[in-house]
């Protein structure tokens, strides 16, 4: 069974992809606390959405995390990221 089959049937490509990208930048920074806490966010996160869980705690959490970022260009891919994966999830 690949993973495509595993997903919950409602899990849109367009989240999933903002997912992996987040996954991608994420592990662009650098292994202060708040960037380690971003990337487990991250983590959590894509779990709850491949479980078909609630995503709107994890998305907050993931939205103050971001905001201890120092200011940068992969803080902002980011940002421009969560924002669009937000978007998606939160109708």
């Amino acid at each position: 069974m690949s993973e495509r089959d595993r997903r919950p049937p409602d899990m849109n490509e367009d989240a999933l992809s903002l997912v992996v990208d987040l996954q991608r930048y994420g592990g662009w920074l650098g292994k202060d606390h708040a960037s380690v806490a971003v990337r487990v966010d991250v983590r959590e996160l894509a779990a709850a959405m491949q479980a078909g869980h609630e995503t709107s705690s994890w998305l907050q959490l993931l939205d103050n995390d971001l905001r201890r970022l120092q200011a940068g260009g992969v803080r902002t891919m980011l940002r421009r990221a969560f924002d669009a994966l937000q978007a998606v999830l939160e109708p």
